[in-house]
């Protein structure tokens, strides 16, 4: 398999993601063992995420081809319609990025790494908060962050609470 035909294989799957009539063609592009790396039940975890983000969009804003591996940075936003880990609907957008690594083979993912992105999420519709300073500017709206960041933050409030 060609570098040309994997990233069509992880750009046509995660097309399918937002097809909402039939989302378990986005499934289907992964094997059934699949090994999750950072991630559980694969298919709940989607179902979950529908559910709660019926009108969820996933943008790939890059995709990487490197032997049988694909990285991809990804958009993922939605309106918070139902429950969501716990946290009743809230009509709240939500705007995240995530990156994505994964390992294909046979013309399928057969191994998945997934950065987090349910803290943002969480961070978003307004369920979690974590006071970040500003570098002395205030901002109208809070600006977009990874994943990464969102977890970053935290760990440094938590520590400016360690060290008061």
């Amino acid at each position: 398999m060609g570098d040309d035909d994997i990233r069509a294989l992880a750009a046509g799957a995660f097309a399918r993601f937002n097809e909402r009539e039939n989302r378990d063609a986005f499934l289907d592009a992964y094997h059934p063992d699949v090994a999750l790396h950072g991630l559980d039940g694969l298919r709940r975890f989607h179902e979950a995420l529908w559910e709660a983000f019926p009108d969820a969009r996933l943008t790939v804003e890059d995709l990487v081809v490197e032997g049988d591996r694909v990285a991809l940075r990804y958009r993922l936003q939605g309106t918070h319609r139902g429950p969501y880990l716990g946290v009743a609907p809230t009509g709240v957008g939500f705007d995240v990025e995530g990156l994505t690594l994964l390992r294909l083979a046979d013309g399928r993912v057969a191994e998945e790494w997934h950065s987090p992105t349910e803290l943002a999420i969480l961070r978003q519709i307004g369920a979690v908060q974590a006071n970040v300073p500003h570098a002395g500017r205030e901002r109208a709206e809070p600006p977009r962050r990874s994943a990464a960041a969102e977890a970053a933050a935290l760990r440094l409030e938590e520590r400016q609470a360690d060290q008061a």
